[in-house]
């Protein structure tokens, strides 16, 4: 039996303000001594997942901009499984209902790299790497309730979806975290049986939580929300960020999962 761990980043692994994992740290440690796959899911792009896999020291597959693609080493290259149109063909259709509906929003298509630092509190550097989006436009929503719905249904018209993130809605296809999630899995069931944990926060993680066989809500001021009763076993943490996930693997890895994926499958 192969233990996959799919974990959400801001708020989840990473701290919502500072973005340090450091709590977590001891867990992530056991985790690379047990050979763990650890595999990163996020609203982030290609780019700053590869650079916070080589900063947590990964070398595991990553899923990116909200389940868009799945990105992968074999024999030393790099492959990549898309599920999305290309972000270009979205900020068409953006540009389009702002045209004709007069919708108030401001897009990352609509921002230096300056700007997107300054909304998202992130250093001007990986400011521009967020900007550097290829399936996902997220965008600020700065009109009314009531209009935003009109706005959804829009946009499901033109086969596409606004999926509410920590700060952002991320317009997007028809895709999740969750079915990328399950793409993944097959690949690794290929090969053994496995056993899926996935961590998250917020309502955008709830599909990928109910696909897991151990689920982990994080304390946030949204995970109240969250509806998960599908997995074997869901944890709700006490902290928030990498504290609360830290904790919730620390539980996890000091159980006997060999004898809990037994029980369930006998």
């Amino acid at each position: 039996m192969r233990l996959l761990i799919f974990t959400d980043l801001d708020g989840t692994l990473l701290d919502h303000h500072s973005y340090s994992f450091a709590p977590a740290l001891p867990a992530l440690t056991e985790i690379r001594r047990r050979g763990y796959p650890l595999i990163l899911v996020s609203s982030k792009t290609r780019t700053e997942l590869l650079n916070l896999r080589e900063e947590l020291q990964l070398e595991f597959p990553f899923i990116c901009e909200n389940g868009a693609a799945v990105h992968w080493q074999e024999n030393n290259r790099w492959q990549c499984q898309a599920f999305s149109p290309p972000r270009a063909s979205i900020d068409a259709v953006l540009q389009e209902l702002r045209r004709t509906c007069d919708y108030r929003f401001t897009a990352f298509m609509d921002c230096t790299a300056e700007q997107i630092a300054t909304l998202t509190d992130l250093p001007l550097e990986k400011a521009r790497l967020a900007g550097a989006r290829e399936y996902t436009e997220p965008l600020l929503w700065q009109d009314s309730s009531e209009r935003l719905h009109r706005f959804l249904q829009q946009l499901d018209e033109h086969g596409l979806q606004g999926v509410q993130g920590g700060r952002f809605l991320s317009i997007m296809g028809k895709f999740s975290k969750a079915s990328a999630m399950t793409w993944l899995v097959q690949r690794y069931q290929s090969q053994a049986p496995t056993m899926t944990i996935a961590l998250g926060d917020s309502p955008n993680d709830e599909a990928m939580l109910q696909a897991a066989d151990i689920a982990v809500v994080i304390q946030s001021d949204r995970s109240a929300q969250l509806e998960v009763n599908q997995p074997r076993w869901v944890i709700r943490t006490s902290q928030p960020g990498p504290a609360g996930w830290q904790e919730a693997m620390e539980r996890i890895l000091h159980t006997d999962l060999h004898a809990l994926y037994s029980n369930n499958n006998s």
